[in-house]
Formats: structure tokens, sequence, C-alpha cells
């Protein structure tokens, strides 16, 4: 990147952070790029986690430490803060969309940092399948999430379930495709789309469907009102009933995903069918397991290696 903006003087970049969990990544990293020379004029930083939005922060400890270095983050930089990449995408200022004023003046460049602590419901077995479903974030409250999730379970399992939500945090994912659910997700045009554990799609596809219909009956009532992440919780209770009625357990969460967040946003900015301007120069850099992948846009790798 320092070479990127060193080559180009008159280049500005845009560096979307997503789920750094607190670890105050940004920080580090924009204290490097301006120590090799590079002005903070040129660098826009969109931080979207729900730990640099919620207070108190999920450890009443972190509280001090976060505080001070948000602040000495802010100081002469153009940073916001957002709980999901839905709310960054929506966002409106001085009438004009943020996302589209960013993909027009700026290279794009998402930083995914997954979480640093072992997966929840974690087993040795499972450690070497790479094709699993990972889900990452935190549940939130339901006015500011981007997803809600139905989780189900056997007659007996209720308490199971509680403790599984319960658990949940920034700081760890968790393996969906053992898992049971479904999923009302508010995309990037700021809809409802309704999504089903692959449990289903290998176990009993007739359920599922079963299952969506509800779901798609009650988020396309007309006296059904509200946001559509409202709309979609109320939704998954008349799901939720159902599923109770029929003596099985179930439990809702709203939740911050950071998964899905990456999906909308490269989805947004590196596809040539999005609004009216040419794909932006950019690039996702993944950070996992201490191992950083990096997956360049054409126009990028083009300017960067120039």
């Amino acid at each position: 990147m320092c070479e990127y903006l060193q080559k180009l003087p008159d280049s500005q970049v845009t560096f979307i952070s997503m789920g750094a969990g607190g670890l105050l990544m940004e920080q580090l990293i924009h204290q490097q790029i301006t120590k090799s020379g590079v002005s903070e004029d040129k660098i826009t930083w969109r931080c979207i986690d729900i730990d640099y939005v919620q207070k108190p922060p999920r450890s009443p400890g972190d509280l001090p430490t976060l505080n001070s270095v948000l602040k000495q983050f802010k100081v002469g930089k153009n940073v916001r803060f957002f709980t999901t990449a839905t709310a960054y995408l929506n966002k409106m200022v001085d009438g004009q969309q943020l996302r589209a004023t960013d993909k027009e003046n700026s290279a794009i460049v998402i930083l995914e940092f997954n979480p640093p602590t072992p997966l929840h419901g974690y087993s040795p077995e499972t450690s070497g399948n790479t094709n699993r479903e990972i889900v990452s974030g935190a549940p939130y409250e339901i006015a500011k999430a981007n997803s809600v999730f139905l989780l189900i379970g056997d007659s007996d399992q209720q308490s199971e379930l509680k403790q599984f939500v319960g658990e949940l945090d920034s700081s760890k994912s968790w393996e969906a495709s053992s898992t049971l659910f479904v999923k009302v997700s508010v995309n990037a045009s700021g809809e409802p789309e309704v999504y089903l554990s692959e449990f289903f799609n290998e176990n009993c596809e007739t359920l599922g469907s079963v299952f969506k219909n509800i779901v798609l009956s009650h988020l396309n009532r007309p006296d059904v009102t509200g946001s559509p992440i409202i709309r979609a919780e109320k939704a998954l209770n008349e799901l939720q009933k159902f599923i109770v009625h029929s003596g099985r357990s179930a439990e809702i969460f709203p939740y911050s995903e950071y998964s899905d967040s990456v999906d909308q946003l490269t989805r947004y900015f590196y596809s040539r069918q999005q609004d009216s301007f040419e794909t932006p120069p950019g690039a996702l850099f993944k950070l996992h397991k201490k191992q950083i992948t990096i997956t360049e846009s054409a126009g990028f790798a083009a300017l960067s290696s120039s």
C-alpha cells in the first residue's frame, strides 16, 4: 500500500476494516503508512465492528485503553465507525451515498480480520476441514444488526441453545455447517433475504422449504411494518411459534454478521454492474490464523505493479 501511494502522488485510498474486534489494528496500519512518508490526507478509514461503537465494550476492562486509542486515532483523520456493512453501504452524507463517494474518489482496500480465538464449538476432528461454513460477528441490538438467526434444536435443547447464544461475542466465530438454523439478512440494497443452513439441503430439504415459505409469507404481508431488520425478526418470531408448537426448541437472536458484510462489500466495490462508476482499483486483505492472503482487483494490480 505504501508503494502504491508513493508511486501515484494524486491517489487516495479508502480502507474498509471489517471485524478487527477491538484489536485497534487500524491505528497500527495507519501509523506504518504515514511513517513511510504518505500524507494522512490520502487515507480514509471505514471501521466496521461493534466493539468500536457499543458502550461499554464487551469487556469493561478494555474501556480506558480502547477509548484512549480511538480518540488518538480519530484526531486529524477521515474516519467513521459502523456496526455493520449494511449501515455503511446505506449511509448518506450531505445528500450523497458515502459508499458512492468513496468508490468514485479512491482505491478501495477491504481488510478482513478473522477472530484470533478458537471457533465456537471447535474440535481437533474438524479443524482440518477447510470447507466449513464459518459465521463471524456478534449478537447486537436489533435496530443495528444486519442478520437475525433462528436456531433450531430438539425438544430438550432450549437451554443449550440459550447457552450457545449467550457465549457468542466478536472474538469467536462459529461453525454453521453443523448447525440447524434459518437466517434473514438485510442485503446491500436494504432488502431482507432468507437463508437456510446447509443442514437442510443435506438432510431435510422439504422441511427447509416449508420453513422458508413461512418466513417469506410473513415478510411479504402488507400489515407487517418497520425497518427490514425489524420485519425479519417478526417473521422469524412466527416461524419460532410454528416450530415450538411442533415440539422442537428454537432461539432467535439478532446479529452483526461480519462474513455477510465482507460479501456485500466485495460485491459492491468490485462488481462492474453496480452504479455508474468503473470498478475502482482495490484489494481484499484477509488475516486468518496468522496468515495473510491478498486478492487484488485487476485495476489495483496494474497500478501497484507499474
